[in-house]
């Protein structure tokens, strides 16, 4: 039994199951919440979360967890991540959504940054784990850097033929996360350190600056939530839905979303694009023009935000957004470690 977990600082994403050698990826945003008794809606519904302990604290994680957060909530977006009840939470929250009593392989990542920290994640990660009386054994553990499991989901979408040639071939694989944009630079599965690397301005960074843009245009509102901000990105596309109203996004000249006039004035295209051209530029000052790099695959949930500084970057190189970016990362762990342990067991 092969399972693969990705704990990222914006998402979560783990194997559901697998159907024909194809895992069925389950993905929701990174929120832990601390457990509420309180059911204020009489029994009428119920939130899609699970509970876990960490310690003595009980949490709530699961697709739903955000209607249970609230301002004090913050997420650990440091070095120190693997080590926080958020991310204990949320592991433990994953093994119980998969119901599977034992993992002979777990998978799991951490951005090519962090990687110095794999021996600690393997610790945590192997072993008897009891929550709330549901056992899981997970028998070993393989650590990943996200951007290579990104580059094995891309591998196995071309099919072996065509990975028999990329294998010949350098490749930049871009991974646009949360926190960070990972870079990482390989000659098949070989990968040169040198020209490989992580900045702190992923979507987060993006989040805050256009925050900062938009105070002007709310001048009798607090800062505006970052999570609206998000929403205007993914949830509602080209709208910013703020105090009941929507307006059109990243650009609003005075009039809202239903073209009824307004005072509301924005534009935040600067600010996306200040965080996009600064990110591809420590790439390009990391990783050179690129002349002998033959492609270029692009993954992560933020991956659109940053496209087309990609491409103004890499002007003369064939890129790739590989299918499903959002769980690209999380499918290719669950392939590499397909292969990963049958290699051991040849060994063996």
């Amino acid at each position: 039994m092969i399972r693969a977990i990705e704990i990222g600082y914006g998402s979560l994403s783990f194997t559901e199951q697998v159907i024909d050698g194809y895992p069925v990826i389950k993905t929701f945003a990174s929120v832990v919440a601390a457990v509420s008794n309180e059911d204020l809606s009489g029994g009428l519904s119920k939130r899609d979360t699970v509970r876990v302990d960490v310690g003595a604290n009980l949490y709530e994680v699961g697709p739903d967890a955000y209607l249970l957060s609230d301002r004090s909530s913050s997420r650990v977006l440091n070095s120190t991540y693997i080590e926080s009840d958020q991310y204990k939470a949320l592991f433990r929250g994953a093994l119980l959504m998969m119901k599977e009593p034992e993992i002979e392989l777990l998978v799991l990542s951490l951005p090519v940054s962090n990687m110095q920290r794999a021996d600690d994640l393997k610790k945590m990660a192997v072993g008897k784990h009891t929550i709330l009386g549901f056992e899981v054994n997970v028998k070993s553990c393989w650590v990943l850097c996200q951007p290579l499991a990104g580059y094995l989901a891309y591998a196995n979408q071309i099919g072996q033929s065509e990975f028999n040639e990329l294998k010949t071939q350098n490749v930049l694989s871009l991974d646009f996360g949360f926190t960070t944009a990972d870079w990482l630079t390989s000659l098949g599965l070989k990968i040169n350190d040198r020209r490989s690397g992580a900045v702190d301005m992923g979507m987060s960074a993006v989040l805050q600056e256009v925050q900062q843009a938009l105070k002007p245009a709310f001048p009798h509102l607090d800062a505006i939530p970052l999570q609206l901000i998000d929403d205007a990105f993914w949830r509602h596309p080209g709208q910013l839905k703020i105090s009941g109203k929507s307006y059109p996004f990243p650009v609003c000249s005075k009039m809202d979303a239903e073209k009824i006039g307004s005072k509301v004035q924005f534009d935040v295209t600067t600010a996306i694009q200040k965080i996009a051209t600064a990110c591809l530029q420590h790439v390009r000052n990391n990783v050179g023009a690129g002349a002998e790099i033959s492609r270029i695959v692009v993954m992560g949930g933020s991956h659109a935000v940053y496209l087309p500084e990609v491409r103004k970057t890499f002007p003369e190189h064939q890129i790739i957004v590989v299918d499903e970016p959002l769980t690209a990362v999380c499918r290719g762990m669950y392939f590499g470690g397909v292969q990963y342990h049958s290699l051991k067991k040849k060994a063996a």
